[in-house]
């Protein structure tokens, strides 16, 4: 063991224990719970919470980094770095960067879509944490529906969801300031914008279906996500019953790069926002 991290409140099982854990470097797995080791950095996390690195599904702050305002945009590459050092800091080793796809122009527009997604495959290997494409696709947004099964084939996407902010937002009352919000990320005027979103919604009937084969896409894409566990360290703390069902993890660390295919769990059609999700080939949720 290398790293000795002492007397943190460690999550073990389901419960943050005061406990002190043994690092191996080969792999990073904790070999040992409140056993001494000889030699090796030791840490004194006193006070401090010691965590499998968190999961971010649904990462939002992307879209704020590229344009923090209406008027001030900076470059994806920078935005993407920036969101990957404020991960990193706050104990996210693995994220899914929410980008919207929508029939809006603008920030959340198809150029838009598809250079994140550029950038994020090109930056990858130069990223800390585990990063990920969480595509949120507007219903209505029908004539990128082959793109994005071609997207899906091709192993580019982690994560999908179906959103529909034109039921959300432009339909229901009471919406002005979420109105005002879309018309000035579009780069249009009102008047314009207002006839582009009628436009839209002129073709609700071939919403459901599009839905469908989407959904039936993502299915076909999909692979299995294994769970693979280690024989528990021994522990002098918690119960052995919790102890024993522990499997290994691996601290915050750069994280080991795996295929980025698609796993779906569950979708659903509008007026639902935000409903879809699948996770890259190879992970599991993190666990001790």
């Amino acid at each position: 063991m290398d790293l000795r991290i002492e007397r943190g409140h460690v999550l073990i099982g389901a419960a943050l224990e005061h406990a002190s854990v043994g690092i191996s470097a080969d792999g990073g797995a904790i070999e040992a719970i409140d056993r001494t080791c000889a030699g090796g950095r030791r840490l004194d996390a006193d006070g401090l919470l010691v965590l499998p690195g968190i999961v971010d599904i649904h990462g939002d702050s992307l879209e704020r980094q590229m344009l923090p305002r209406p008027t001030a945009a900076f470059p994806i590459d920078v935005a993407l770095l920036e969101c990957d050092r404020q991960a990193i800091a706050n104990g996210i080793t693995t994220l899914f960067h929410g980008v919207m796809w929508s029939w809006e122009p603008g920030l959340r527009g198809a150029d838009r879509a598809r250079a994140v997604l550029d950038h994020i495959e090109r930056l990858r290997p130069e990223l800390a944490a585990d990063t990920h494409y969480h595509l949120r696709h507007e219903v209505y947004n029908l004539d990128s529906e082959a793109e994005i099964i071609d997207w899906m084939r091709r192993g580019r996407i982690a994560m999908l969801a179906f959103n529909d902010h034109i039921t959300l937002n432009l339909r229901a009352s009471g919406r002005e300031q979420k109105l005002g919000e879309m018309v000035a990320r579009s780069g249009l005027g009102r008047d314009e914008f207002l006839r582009h979103a009628e436009r839209e919604m002129a073709r609700a009937d071939e919403v459901p279906a599009s839905i469908t084969r989407l959904a039936a896409a993502a299915v076909a894409n999909a692979v299995p996500v294994p769970r693979t566990t280690r024989p528990a360290p021994s522990s002098g703390v918690g119960s052995a019953g919790s102890a024993a069902a522990s499997p290994s993890f691996r601290p915050m660390s750069r994280p080991r790069r795996r295929p980025s295919r698609m796993a779906i769990t569950s979708c659903s059609a509008p007026p639902m926002s935000c409903v879809a999700a699948v996770t890259p080939a190879g992970s599991a949720p993190p666990r001790w």
